[in-house]
């Protein structure tokens, strides 16, 4: 009774690495992701803490010059979000790009695991005659 041996098993070995590395790449672009997106987050909540405090301010007696900075401070701070929601976007569309791949790397380990089933069935067909 000979053994076993899937003609395609290099190309499998092949194609589950890329799927290792594609998963790796991944879960890298998910973390900066998530990373961006808490210091967005992060970023949001300090202005809002800022213009709640500079509403508190109304009806106190409070020098022009030190509301008019405070006011281009949170200006700034309005910028800096808009660029880290642009970089949120970046890194949203580089985790979905390394997700398609990931997902074109599994189905084409699948299709070939499905050959290997369809071998193996031939296989024991062979071995029971």
């Amino acid at each position: 009774m000979k053994a076993f041996r899937f003609t395609l098993q290099s190309l499998l070995d092949a194609r589950e690495a890329i799927e290792k590395v594609l998963e790796m790449k991944h879960s890298a672009a998910r973390r900066e992701f998530e990373k961006a997106q808490q210091r967005q987050r992060a970023m949001a909540a300090g202005i809002k803490k800022d213009i709640e405090y500079i509403a508190s301010l109304s009806g106190t007696c409070v020098s022009y010059h030190a509301v008019s900075s405070f006011l281009k401070h949170v200006e700034r701070a309005q910028a800096a979000i808009a660029d880290q929601t642009q970089r949120v976007a970046g890194f949203e569309a580089k985790m979905e790009k390394c997700r398609n791949d990931l997902h074109a790397a599994m189905r084409g380990r699948k299709s070939l695991e499905r050959l290997l089933e369809g071998e193996q069935e031939k296989w024991r067909d062979e071995q029971r005659r």
